[in-house]
């Protein structure tokens, strides 16, 4: 395993929510695992995709699956299945539409309220404090240059990339 690969225990986290290895009709897709790690390499490094060293398969191959699962959905289905059920914002998101919207996702609002709403009598003040979290996550998405540098021209594939890029910090 090289740097830029997933480790066996991240492989087995994301390779259940992949789409099938054989498709319905067809011939068999190329190693999934390969593919991805050639997604990872782009990520992490920032290199234009005709830089992809040839160990991942063709870059045909690499960048064509990824436009197909950003177009099919797969990275949102992945880090769907690893994202946090709560999440910290000061009090900017604060607002009710943003709660409501949070807690449509199922996902528990951590916010203080501003001084003009009611207060809420289940806020969560350690939980609160831990918020610095994110700026240091936001920190380390920039470690993937792909991210920082936002080579994407497409906001679509841009998108898809930061999915790719939370959901390697969730599995680590």
């Amino acid at each position: 395993m090289r740097r830029f690969e997933l480790t066996d225990a991240q492989w087995d986290q994301i390779a259940p929510l992949l789409p099938p290895q054989k498709p319905r009709t067809g011939r068999p897709a190329e190693d999934h695992r390969q593919v991805l790690d050639g997604m990872l390499w782009i990520l992490r490094t920032g290199a234009p995709w005709e830089d992809l060293p040839a160990r991942y398969g063709p870059v045909g191959r690499v960048s064509s699956r990824f436009y197909r699962w950003r177009k099919a959905g797969v990275f949102d289905r992945v880090l769907k299945r690893l994202r946090p059920r709560r999440t910290a914002g000061d009090r900017g998101y604060s607002s009710p539409s943003a709660r409501r919207r949070l807690r449509q996702r199922r996902i528990e609002p951590v916010n203080p309220t501003r001084r003009d709403q009611p207060r809420q009598p289940d806020f969560d003040k350690a939980a609160y404090r831990e918020r610095n979290k994110v700026e240091r996550l936001i920190g380390r998405l920039k470690q993937y240059r792909r991210i920082a540098t936002r080579y994407e021209k497409r906001a679509a594939n841009y998108l898809a990339m930061v999915t790719l890029g939370m959901t390697m910090l969730w599995l680590k």
